[in-house]
């Protein structure tokens, strides 16, 4: 009985394996409409693979379908929660308009991993965006007084970026004191 039990695991295990790798390839290829297709089987078949339905809502998001992709989002989060699916939660709400939920999706993602830069510039964007300059400072500058770990070319970007970014806001501020 255990051995039918291994082995009927160790087919399932394969089968879902195969299905994720179809659905990456067929996405990686530009087949949305089928990538979103083989998703939805894998959601529908292993309901408690939550990074699945993260993929399953992802490429709904890369195909313009907020509603659904939300929906799908939320429901995977029963199964699975990381900063990347809040920080697709924080995506989708800022597009479908819903800023304060936004914003506290983009803050639960900074909080679930505090070590990661990127989080912490996509909160600063949604704050230049939102025209918050007092907001949009305090995250300059905590990017810009977080301590790196492991120095990269794409940490020395972003960091280049948030320089000109704090430059520019604090100008702005003291031009903005001076009228």
């Amino acid at each position: 009985a255990l051995l039918v039990l291994f082995v009927r695991n160790l087919i399932q295990e394969h089968s879902r394996t195969q299905m994720e790798k179809e659905a990456f390839e067929l996405a990686r290829s530009g087949y949305k409409t089928a990538a979103v297709a083989r998703y939805q089987q894998q959601a529908e078949k292993y309901p408690d693979a939550g990074h699945n339905w993260f993929l399953y809502a992802q490429q709904l998001y890369y195909s313009n379908q907020l509603p659904k992709s939300m929906k799908v989002l939320k429901q995977g989060m029963m199964y699975y929660v990381d900063n990347k699916m809040y920080k697709l939660k924080a995506d989708i709400e800022l597009e479908i308009g819903m800023y304060e939920m936004a914003e506290q999706s983009y803050l639960r993602a900074i909080y679930m991993v505090p070590n990661r830069m990127g989080s912490r510039l996509d909160l600063l964007n949604f704050y230049l965006n939102r025209k918050d300059t007092t907001k949009a400072i305090y995250w300059a500058g905590s990017i810009l007084n977080m301590r790196i770990k492991i120095p990269s070319d794409k940490v020395e970007k972003m960091l280049l970026q948030v320089q000109g970014i704090n430059k520019r806001l604090k100008e702005e501020a003291v031009s903005g004191k001076r009228n």
